[in-house]
């Protein structure tokens, strides 16, 4: 018995004593951009998942019930973001809606961003209008900007395009 314990005592000190054999992963929520240190922010469109949202492209006013301050049917669009290279956690998101004049839609929220495969993303990101007659058929500008809860910052824009003709109020 003591020829087993001695034998086990020399195995185990053979084998380098109490070091771990790996190291653990010191970022349990890696970031999915493969290069760190460079952010990346894409605007699309979408109520429940991010869909790319074409240069120029003609935006959908939706009609829905508003809550900013009453009730009542307003109108709004619905944006989605996608980011690299940022914390998901806490980050501020800030929109702007406008042409070269004026702002029809600002808004900025506090959220948490899901993986969606190398992304991160939120969507029914809603900028919410006054009425969809003030943007008809005009160009204009989304503008994003991204702060993430360890300061990184970043901020995309798109030219787009107001719809051709808006939706009727039901009734």
């Amino acid at each position: 018995m003591r020829r087993l314990s001695l034998a086990l005592v020399a195995a185990l000190a053979a084998c380098g004593g109490t070091e771990p054999t790996s190291n653990p992963d010191p970022n349990p929520n890696p970031n999915p951009n493969p290069n760190p240190g460079t952010a990346v922010l894409e605007i699309g469109k979408g109520a429940a998942a991010f869909e790319a949202l074409a240069e120029d492209e003609e935006i959908e006013i939706v009609m829905a019930p508003q809550t900013n301050g009453g009730f009542g049917i307003g109108q709004h669009v619905d944006f989605a973001v996608r980011a690299k290279g940022i914390e998901p956690q806490g980050i501020q998101v800030h929109l702007v809606l406008r042409d070269a004049s004026e702002t029809y839609s600002e808004v900025t929220q506090q959220l948490n961003l899901v993986a969606d495969g190398d992304w991160w993303i939120t969507a029914g990101f809603r900028a919410v209008l006054d009425s969809c007659g003030d943007i008809a058929d005009k160009p204009l500008t989304v503008e994003v900007d991204v702060k993430d809860s360890a300061g990184v910052k970043v901020m995309a824009a798109k030219a787009i395009r107001g719809p051709f003709a808006c939706p009727r109020q039901p009734g």
